[in-house]
């Protein structure tokens, strides 16, 4: 860690640190980073292939020539043509990417983000350097955690390196492996959160939940549903999270309700998923996943419109859903028709079909009929004009563990 007087120094010097030869190329930046002590400000770009990387370095050379920031202006410049032997001497950011132009702030031992800043951002290189004395400041406090931090213990040592942490952009924040180990080590059992929250990736949350839904070897309907979802609502009830990790943790919740009820046929555990996707998706409904949660509160609570009367693998699922498919082009006129279920791989079972016009019944099975898997039936529109829009409804169910039914619906007059 940086001595933190050092680094009030160095910010202190701003009219020394004016940079009016611009960007400089990364491996000297690199040098005079370290012997400053200052962070630097890189752009990122391949100014000698990418049109765009070249109009954003001349942007850059510019804000860089202005800037009074306590900071080493930086160049790192993906260049063609470079033999094996000058590559190996290249140093590199801190940073892996494949998209150019982009920038970065690093810390000046060019081991650690400071912050990325995306390539929808790059080319405003003005408002990218009037935001610097920010970003400046949230690593100031980083570097100052370790004085902050003593004579603290536990939790509360945790709690100021975490809070450090949170300064920074959350990409930026994991790059700093030695702090979270100063968390990890002050607060093994990790009260505070904050290693959970820096360490966090959704691989790991579901191998976390799976271990504890299957201790012991348990397996289908035999594993503990509940340790799992109680291992997620602990995680759930840390205050450190941010709203995208809440939103992860609530569709955990939702997989092991969909396991419940899938392998477990415990009907109680449908409502449980359609509440934690409903929570996930009251937390950002315009994010990616957001929108997903919807897709699946639709896909598990709404009827299942046959398109052309196919049945598809997507319209499967595992209890008996309401299925509608428009058959006001094949039955014009009245009269028995036959309806016959074409299954052309997989399962899937149907029943009580029946013919609808605006919500009212126009043909309808037996009693007798009624409640049974039928795969072919007979239903008579009456004399008279037959109504508009006419709707072939039943009852719907994919069959077989995969449920990958698909087929069509034959409708021919008697």
């Amino acid at each position: 860690m940086m001595n933190p007087f050092v680094f009030a120094t160095a910010f202190s010097l701003v009219a020394a640190s004016v940079s009016l030869a611009g960007l400089l190329p990364y491996n000297a930046a690199v040098e005079k980073a370290k012997a400053e002590n200052k962070p630097l400000v890189v752009l990122w770009a391949g100014s000698g292939w990418d049109r765009e990387s070249g109009e954003v370095k001349a942007l850059w050379e510019k804000a860089a020539a202005k800037s009074s920031q306590p900071v080493i202006w930086a160049l790192y410049d993906e260049r063609d043509g470079l033999s094996d032997e000058a590559r190996k001497k290249e140093v590199k950011p801190p940073f892996e990417s494949w998209n150019v132009p982009m920038a970065l702030v690093v810390t000046p031992d060019n081991q650690k983000l400071i912050c990325v800043i995306e390539r929808e951002r790059v080319k405003e290189a003005s408002k990218v350097a009037a935001a610097l004395p920010k970003m400046l400041s949230a690593y100031g406090k980083l570097v100052k955690a370790d004085e902050e931090a003593k004579g603290k213990s536990g939790k509360e040592a945790a709690s100021v390196y975490g809070k450090a942490l949170d300064g920074l952009p959350y990409q930026a924040a994991r790059s700093h492996k030695d702090l979270i180990d100063k968390i990890r080590k002050a607060d093994p059992k990790d009260e505070s959160g904050y290693v959970f929250k820096y360490e966090f990736h959704h691989q790991n949350v579901y191998k976390e939940v799976n271990k504890a839904m299957e201790d012991g070897g348990k397996k289908g309907r035999d594993r503990n549903f509940a340790a799992g979802e109680q291992w997620l609502r602990n995680k759930l009830a840390l205050p450190v999270l941010d709203k995208e990790q809440k939103q992860m943790l609530h569709v955990a919740l939702a997989y092991v309700a969909r396991m419940e009820y899938d392998f477990g046929a415990v009907p109680s555990a449908k409502p449980k998923m359609i509440e934690a996707f409903k929570a996930a998706m009251a937390i950002d409904p315009k994010s990616e996943m957001g929108k997903g949660c919807k897709n699946y509160i639709a896909y598990f609570t709404e009827p299942v419109m046959l398109k052309k009367l196919d049945v598809a693998t997507d319209d499967m699922r595992r209890e008996w859903t309401p299925w509608i498919a428009d058959v006001s082009t094949e039955i014009k006129k009245p009269g028995t028709y036959v309806i016959k279920c074409v299954k052309s791989g997989g399962g899937y079972d149907v029943r009580n079909p029946r013919l609808t016009a605006k919500g009212k019944t126009v043909a309808m099975l037996d009693a007798s009929q009624r409640d049974k898997s039928v795969n072919e039936f007979e239903l008579t529109v009456p004399e008279g004009k037959v109504p508009a829009g006419l709707r072939l409804e039943m009852e719907g169910r994919g069959s077989g563990h995969w449920m990958d039914g698909y087929g069509r619906l034959e409708i021919n007059a008697k």
